[in-house]
């Protein structure tokens, strides 16, 4: 097996093992060339979704990545500190680098996408803010004048 920092580890058998290959082949799949791939397409998806077991802070894939680490007893949140710093641009341990993250590239500029679209689709300040000054009432303001609560308040 191969870890995050490049170590060649002893192959392992049974159950963990089967699950450490897991994390291995998500790791060579974001930062490898996917080689194993037929077509162009299966090549993106394999990254895309490496790249969504390995990083989600949260979700499906957050989960999976928890609950296969356990297994491994890897911490999974070392695990993903550690590929993020690698996709911000911290330099991975030579021996790792010569000899799977050799796609160091291509992992980056997903994970700088990834981040726009994520940035894009994130709600920007507060809506309760938003809609007070707009002129529209949320639900919450709806409720104090029902109440007579939001009479004395400072918005």
């Amino acid at each position: 097996m191969i870890s995050v920092a490049g170590n060649v580890k002893a192959v392992e058998v049974g159950e963990v093992g089967l699950y450490r290959s897991v994390v291995t082949r998500a790791i060579m799949d974001l930062f490898g060339s996917l080689s194993l791939t037929s077509q162009q397409d299966e090549a993106r998806a394999a990254r895309d979704d490496a790249l969504s077991f390995l990083t989600a802070e949260t979700g499906g894939w957050a989960q999976s990545r928890n609950t296969i680490c356990e297994i491994c007893d890897i911490e999974p949140s070392i695990l993903r500190s550690r590929v993020v710093a690698i996709l911000e641009g911290q330099d991975p341990p030579d021996e790792a680098r010569q000899s799977v993250l050799t796609n160091l590239d291509a992992a980056r500029d997903l994970w700088t996408k990834r981040k726009r679209i994520l940035t894009a689709h994130r709600p920007q300040g507060n809506v309760r803010q938003r809609s007070s000054r707009t002129g529209v009432p949320n639900r919450r303001n709806a409720k104090e004048r029902r109440s007579g609560i939001g009479t004395l308040s400072c918005d």
